[in-house]
């Protein structure tokens, strides 16, 4: 028997997608695979009528203040006695942990069996948050297989001697190739025209819940030099932007007088149209390891400008599949950018070769056949 935990699933981030992607392999492999997973959101109806639903761990019960030693003893017997009955009778023949996000999630869990994590972090994702670098790693060390989805990323874990020793797989990700394929049943203009895009604008967008990782913060430290290009320019944010660092964006954007060259869509469940209909697509990241934005905008063939960060270098090869620009040389973000809008037909050109290069590299029937195979090598290990 398989066992799935995830934080999230289906829910708009790319880890909660992917975590669909691989629940579908898990299932062709074994049909009474059971998920553990505490947010379940916008999963299709057949995965709600047969997943087979274990409710999560109880947390551990710290006190509030004012809350006494007594109440948070009772309250930490109940999650003992909880998690007994739920997973003490389990005994699966392999736990796969989707992201170091659940990793606290299936500790909990105390379920003695082999597991396999699924790393979807770049070192760089603990710079900012408030686990550590340390912390990632010794988590990593603690599994005795691991799936990467980015080389790169692989790589550079591996350097720490322990994770180095680990038997691990790569298999990038996909994306959603279903809706993918109902976006493009309408044509630029007719999407345009839905999300009030209009026939003259330059629609550069970015995807992406706002924080200092994604980067959307350079994109507006250069926006003037965009707009002077090309004055036409309408970046549109397609994302959460509900919080501190979206607060942060909006005062500079203010400073800088240019509030009309900006919308914010807030979290949108058309970011693939958003993408179909844009212009260029900009991912600015500080911190990546194989983000599905830029799948997304390969198999709908936007031209993709990017940071040269962890696993975006995988799927944009610079003047071929599109443009990327260094991360410690931000400032040819813009010399990228007008290299775009100067020649059309090459930016045509290298989205047609990106759009080749995801069906042949990274897709969905890729995707299955890799965790398949590599799921079966670590059941007969």
């Amino acid at each position: 028997m398989l066992l799935y935990v995830s934080r999230t699933i289906g829910n708009t981030n790319g880890v909660a997608k992917s975590a669909l992607d691989v629940y579908e392999v898990l299932k062709a492999i074994d049909p009474e695979v059971k998920v553990v997973s505490p947010v379940i959101v916008g999963a299709s109806d057949d995965f709600l009528k047969n997943a087979h639903e274990v409710k999560p761990p109880v947390k551990n019960p710290f006190p509030s203040p004012g809350l006494g030693f007594p109440l948070a003893w009772y309250r930490y017997r109940q999650k003992k006695a909880y998690n007994k009955s739920t997973f003490g009778s389990m005994h699966p023949d392999l736990i796969v942990v989707n992201s170091l996000a659940s990793h606290e999630l299936r500790e909990d869990m105390q379920i003695n069996a082999p597991a396999v994590m699924i790393v979807r972090e770049s070192p760089r994702h603990f710079t900012d948050g408030n686990q550590s670098l340390s912390w990632a790693e010794k988590a990593l060390a603690s599994y005795p297989f691991l799936i990467f989805v980015s080389g790169n990323c692989r790589d550079e874990w591996r350097q720490n001697k322990r994770i180095g020793e680990i038997p691990s797989w790569y298999i990038p990700n996909c994306c959603e190739e279903h809706k993918v394929a109902e976006v493009q049943k309408h044509s630029k203009r007719e999407l345009r025209q839905k999300l009030g895009m209009t026939p003259e604008e330059f629609a550069l967008v970015c995807v992406g819940s706002f924080s200092r990782r994604k980067g959307q913060d350079l994109l507006i430290r250069y926006l003037p030099q965009m707009v002077e290009i090309k004055p036409s320019l309408k970046l549109y944010f397609v994302g959460n932007d509900r919080n501190e660092f979206g607060d942060f964006i909006r005062t500079q954007l203010q400073e800088q007088n240019l509030e009309g060259s900006v919308v914010f869509t807030g979290q949108s469940d058309e970011a693939l149209s958003y993408i179909a209909a844009a212009d260029v697509m900009m991912v600015p990241s500080r911190a990546e390891a194989l983000p599905r934005v830029v799948l997304e905008a390969m198999a709908l063939k936007t031209p993709v400008i990017a940071s040269d960060v962890d696993g975006i270098p995988e799927l944009i090869r610079h003047e071929i599949t599109g443009l990327l620009f260094p991360m410690d040389q931000t400032e040819a973000l813009v010399t990228c950018f007008g290299r775009l809008v100067s020649d059309a037909k090459h930016s045509q050109e290298m989205a047609e070769q990106a759009r080749q290069t995801y069906w042949r590299e990274f897709s969905c029937e890729k995707l299955r056949s890799r965790y398949k195979q590599a799921i079966l090598d670590i059941l007969s290990t």
